[in-house]
């Protein structure tokens, strides 16, 4: 609306917006320590009637029927201004009350002395200490995460929410959040969701790479004790001789065989008989032996020497 009268005005009006948002935090903090001036567990709404009860406005009874209501409207309703009420006593008070807005019922609207089943609920109540503080404010967040859950496609997590400045402003109030309190906070949480996103994954992948720098204790643990060679050289035997056992079988066959039992042996063929032997006992032992029993690292390069 301020755009109407100009830029200049537009600009006359954001400067003062400070100074309103001020007073407006000035009147609530007034009104918050008010309220705890009262004694613990006192009703408001009652503090409050008794406050204006006997200053308020006689109300006008209604008008015969024959008498048009435009008539008792004219005649019979005085003309109440704001300077010919007196002021009431909290006037005079350090922190003064706001003036209450008096109703003068015509012979057309119906009185309004009984309570509506809103206004008989449990109003709500500023918190006064930290612990109230607290409480309300996860109250609040519970809330927001829910929204933020079953509104949201896909859903809004509550780690993408820390990261979003609209979610942590939302967070400094401590009333219910209502509907239209919500409308208002959810178009601000869409427009800052792919950046509080961005930001998560990346937080996640310096996670990542931290962990991945951190040692894991068992494996630091079981190689940081020193281990005596005779013994690995123990179980290194023991890991070998199952595959050993089968080399030497397979070495007896083509001997016994090809070979005759070795009477086919001469000083010329021992060259021919060695790479031979060599070549059909490992080959052997990859075709049979390693696909069904044996992962590929346990026949190794040394077992040919020992062959």
């Amino acid at each position: 609306n301020a755009m109407e009268f100009g830029t200049a005005a537009a600009e006359e009006w954001v400067k003062g917006l400070p100074l309103l948002g001020k007073q407006q935090m000035a009147d609530a903090a007034r009104w918050e320590r008010w309220e705890a001036q009262l004694p613990l567990g006192s009703d408001i709404c009652k503090v409050l009637r008794d406050y204006f009860r006997s200053y308020s406005v006689p109300v006008i009874g209604e008008a015969p029927v024959t008498v048009s209501s435009a008539a008792v409207t004219a005649v019979a309703t005085p003309s109440v201004s704001a300077t010919s009420l007196p002021a009431p006593p909290s006037a005079q008070m350090k922190h003064p009350l706001p003036a209450r807005v008096v109703a003068v019922p015509t012979a057309t609207q119906p009185s309004t002395n009984a309570q509506s089943p809103q206004q008989s609920k449990k109003e709500w109540r500023a918190p006064r200490n930290l612990k109230e503080v607290n409480e309300a404010r996860a109250s609040r967040r519970a809330d927001i995460e829910r929204r933020c859950y079953a509104e949201f496609q896909p859903p809004l997590m509550p780690n993408v929410l820390q990261h979003m400045e609209s979610f942590h402003a939302a967070m400094q109030i401590t009333t219910p959040l209502t509907d239209s309190a919500w409308e208002v906070l959810k178009p601000r949480l869409y427009a800052q969701r792919d950046a509080a996103e961005q930001i998560e994954y990346m937080r996640e992948e310096q996670m990542r790479a931290l962990q991945a720098t951190i040692p894991d204790p068992a494996y630091h643990a079981m190689y940081s004790q020193p281990v005596d060679p005779t013994v690995l050289q123990r179980q290194y035997e023991a890991a070998q001789a199952p595959i050993r056992k089968k080399l030497g079988i397979y070495a007896d066959d083509l001997i016994r065989i090809k070979w005759k039992k070795g009477k086919l042996l001469t000083r010329d063929n021992c060259p021919e008989f060695a790479v031979e032997v060599l070549l059909y006992a490992r080959n052997r032992f990859v075709e049979v032996e390693r696909p069904h029993d044996l992962p590929p690292d346990q026949m190794t390069d040394e077992s040919d020497p020992w062959f």
